[in-house]
């Protein structure tokens, strides 16, 4: 089936429901039974739905589009995040090497600021390549 129900949370994050291959019901019918009640929903193709799901938690359905949209300030903030994971094991390994007496404070220094990169950047695709 090449048609997904798409519906706005009430924490304002956008929730798809992918019907089974199997389904019988109508698109409707089945909306209806699976939207949380007082949500909005429609029915939109397969098309329509990002493709890429890195930001996944930065898609929204709020902009008057037919396509489902990446929120550019979640996905910074979605970013950030996968940074942050990214990260950590090398500042890790970084204090490791500070206690045996190394100098790598420049080098956590860097780590440290990749977050702050990400701010003012439009492009999902060069937002995702800043990583550590």
């Amino acid at each position: 089936m090449d048609k997904r129900i798409v519906f706005k949370n009430l924490d304002g994050s956008c929730g798809i429901f992918v019907p089974s291959p199997d389904c019988k019901k109508d698109l409707e019918s089945l909306a209806v039974q699976v939207v949380p009640e007082g949500l909005e929903w429609r029915i939109v193709s397969v098309e329509e739905i990002p493709s890429d799901r890195h930001f996944r938690a930065a898609w929204t359905d709020d902009k008057s589009t037919q396509t489902v949209d990446v929120d550019i300030k979640k996905a910074i903030e979605v970013q950030k995040d996968y940074i942050r994971d990214a990260r950590r094991p090398l500042l890790e390994d970084l204090d490791v090497r500070e206690l045996r007496g190394e100098d790598v404070e420049a080098e956590k220094q860097i780590l440290r600021d990749m977050p702050s990169l990400c701010d003012g950047v439009e492009n999902l695709n060069e937002l995702k390549k800043i990583m550590p």
